[in-house]
Parts: structure tokens; sequence; C-alpha cells
């Protein structure tokens, strides 16, 4: 051990002396096994020469641990100082030669040790507590406050629990049947999620014309019963026009409409925004009113 020891401080010795230009610090030399213990290497580079500092990764070596690590400046391109918290958990001298410090084409090397001392417990006594394990007695009103949060909870959930019971079972026997729309109901509503979408305030006039075409001759089909899918444009105009379902200028604006829609569809024209508002409005209006229709024959 003594010889061990002797050496170790041939080595701190020299590594401190070594070079005029890295220095080593440690604040002490001596731990406790997992006790930090600072390191602080300073390098002066009055040159102001390259200076390139290893890469300190979480371990130096099987022995020597690292907690944190930074680098400071104390005076720009020349001072700067190495800071490394270590620890060990293994008992004894630690030696440790490396941490290459390179400033233009020297290269330096830090050596330094320190040692770590395990925490010396009587084999007889064992540990002793700094303090006997005292036992704190509480009145009844203590133990009321310490559980009442507890019994509170308790009682909410079985609230809870009571309510989530009855609700179900009321809802057992009055199911809530959804309302069935119309046909012009659900093109309405159609109509609404479409706006959602903003393809006119995004420039997607395309989308915008295939949707109302879409919407419209899902209507037709569900409330006139025509199956309008294969039907081109001018087939579709004839047919309306021949069994009437829309007369006069509606049925004029309904094939401008169909023009305009193949022509955004097909031909990619980009229609101005009035008539592009007109004609969302338009298909609203044909549904509706066909809506009115109907509520007047049913009266």
């Amino acid at each position: 051990m003594t010889r061990i020891v002797t050496v170790f401080c041939f080595l701190l010795v020299f590594g401190l002396s070594y070079g005029q230009s890295v220095r080593h610090v440690l604040n002490r030399d001596s731990i406790l096994i997992g006790e930090p213990i600072e390191l602080a290497v300073y390098v002066e580079n009055p040159l102001s020469e390259k200076v390139v500092f290893p890469q300190i990764k979480d371990s130096l070596n099987s022995k020597i641990e690292v907690l944190k690590s930074s680098i400071d400046t104390l005076e720009k391109d020349k001072r700067y100082v190495l800071k490394l918290t270590l620890t060990s958990f293994e008992s004894g001298p630690h030696l440790y030669v490396g941490l290459p410090i390179i400033i233009g084409d020297s290269k330096f090397t830090s050596v330094f040790g320190f040692a770590a001392h395990e925490v010396l417990v009587d084999p007889e006594k064992g540990p002793k507590d700094i303090k006997e394990i005292y036992l704190e007695k509480f009145t009844f009103l203590e133990k009321i406050n310490q559980i009442w949060p507890l019994v509170l909870l308790l009682i909410l959930l079985l609230l809870a629990a009571l309510w989530w019971f009855f609700y179900r079972k009321a809802k057992q026997k009055n199911p809530v049947r959804n309302k069935v729309l119309t046909p012009a109901e659900e093109a309405l509503q159609s109509l609404k999620e479409l706006d959602a979408l903003n393809y006119l305030s995004q420039d997607k006039i395309k989308e915008q014309y295939y949707a109302l075409d879409k919407i419209y001759r899902i209507f037709l089909n569900k409330h006139h019963k025509i199956f309008t899918k294969p039907f081109v444009s001018k087939q579709l105009f004839a047919y309306i026009k021949q069994h009437q379902i829309l007369v006069g200028e509606d049925l004029e604006k309904f094939k401008k409409f169909l023009d305009q829609a193949d022509s955004a569809k097909f031909a990619k024209a980009k229609l101005d925004p009035i008539t592009n508002q007109e004609n969302r409005l338009f298909i609203q209006k044909i549904i509706e009113d066909t809506q009115i229709l109907n509520f007047h024959q049913d009266d």
C-alpha cells in the first residue's frame, strides 16, 4: 500500500508540473464511496492556438465515473477550464492517466488520482439509527381528519355508480330514437358540411362542383326515385325537363349550372367567386323549394 501511495504521489506531482500550458487541480485527495470530487483542468493558451478537448463520456475508466462535465472560457481563445465532477463506487486508490488536450501541435495528458474509502461500521453493533423510532399517537378527531377525504371519495363513487345504474335502466326503457331525415333535410345537411370544407376559399373549384353535383343527384335518387348515376349532364337535364321536376327560370338556371359544373370538373375552368357562390345558393334553393312544395302537398 505504501508503494502504491508513493507511486501515486510521484505521478500526481508529475502531472501537476507537466508543461506550462495545462495543469489540473483536485478539490481533495480522498472521498467516501459514492461522494463527488471536483477536478478542474486549467488550459493556458497565450498564443491563441487551436485547442481540442477530449470527449467526456459517463466514465473515465472502470472505477472512475463522471457525474457532470463542462468547459468554461476564462479568456477568449487563451484561457479555459475543464470542470469534471467525479466519483467512485470501489474502494482503494484510483490513478488515472489521460484526458488528452491538444494545443496547436502539442498534446498534453493529465495524471491524477484519489482514494475512495468505505464507510466503517462496527460489525458487532452494526449501523446505528440517528433517532429511535417514535410512534405518534393520534386522537379520534385527528384520525377522522385523516380519513375523511377517503370516505368522501367513496361516497362520491357510490353516488356515481347509482346514477349510472338508474340512468342506464331509464335509457333502456325509453330508448332515444334517431330522427329520420327527409331527402331534402339530408341534402341541406350535406351542403352545410360542404361549406365547412371551405373549397372555394382554397381555390378548389373542381372539388366544389363535384360535391354540388353529387349532392343534388343523391337528392334526386332519394326524393324522385331517379337513378341518375349513369346520366351525363345533357341526359340529366332532359329527364328533369321531361318530368317537369324543374320548370321555367329554375330549369334554365339548372342547365347553366350543369354547363358551368362540367367546365369546372373536366376543363378545369376557374369561375369567378360570385358565380361559384350563386351556384351554391341555387342548389340549396331548388332543394328547399321541393321541401316546401311537399309540405304544402301533405297539408
